[in-house]
């Protein structure tokens, strides 16, 4: 009974599969073996909507890139009243053409003062000290070094040396000449060391390395980015 009803069930679809053969109209679009062509609009549309995410994505970029460095340090010259010590002008760099003179003759001073200054206070003289390292030329420098012992003589016999009288003028680019005067004081007595002159020459250069010490950034900032150093000095003794 039950083989009589399964031929029964599949009879009537043999008759229709022979009735109604492929080809023409039948089967449909949606099973004629066809429908692959319903997806190119669809690719289409993915492409078209990929390519503009892609160029969206690439506009934000350039955006992003030109605006950075979303930080910048931009140099002002701060005039200082000598007597008062309160700022009596603030100037942006570019807005005073004789602005870089200026600065570059406040670090030939700094420098000098650093050079031949003696506080007697380790804590103290080492910002100084590797100010003046790295604002010096190698050379330069080894010099400041093999009078190191004399300074730290002098700082542990509490003996205070200060750079006085101290003028600095640039005789051509890159080229300075100061002027000024040691002083001792030990125990309260105030001993004259000579007055004295010191050529120099200076240069600003890219700097070496990115990274700026503590010491220097707590100092003077803009000596480090503008790469100011002193790449020759002389010193003599004024008659």
């Amino acid at each position: 009974m039950l083989r009589l009803f399964n031929r029964a069930r599949v009879a009537p679809i043999e008759v229709e599969a022979v009735a109604r053969p492929m080809g023409g109209t039948y089967p449909g679009a949606y099973d004629s073996g066809h429908s692959w062509r319903n997806w190119h609009p669809t690719a289409r549309l993915i492409a078209v909507v990929a390519g503009v995410e892609a160029g969206v994505i690439v506009a934000l970029a350039a955006a992003i890139v030109a605006i950075l460095p979303l930080k910048t340090i931009e140099p002002f010259l701060v005039t200082i009243h000598p007597e008062t010590k309160f700022a009596v002008e603030v100037a942006r760099l570019h807005e005073r053409a004789d602005a870089l003179v200026e600065m570059q003759a406040a670090w030939v001073r700094r420098w000098i003062d650093y050079r031949f200054a003696v506080i007697p206070d380790n804590a103290s003289m080492g910002p100084r000290v590797l100010w003046l390292r790295e604002r010096s030329a190698k050379g330069v420098y080894e010099e400041f070094e093999n009078d190191r012992a004399k300074v730290k003589a002098a700082i542990d016999a509490g003996i205070q040396r200060d750079v006085v009288g101290l003028s600095v003028s640039q005789t051509s680019s890159d080229y300075w000449v100061a002027e000024f005067t040691l002083q001792d004081t030990e125990k309260g007595i105030t001993v004259p060391r000579g007055r004295w002159r010191m050529l120099l020459r200076t240069t600003l250069a890219a700097p070496q390395s990115a990274t700026l010490s503590d010491a220097s950034r707590q100092i003077d900032a803009g000596a480090f980015l503008l790469g100011f150093s002193v790449v020759s000095a002389s010193l003599s003794e004024v008659r």
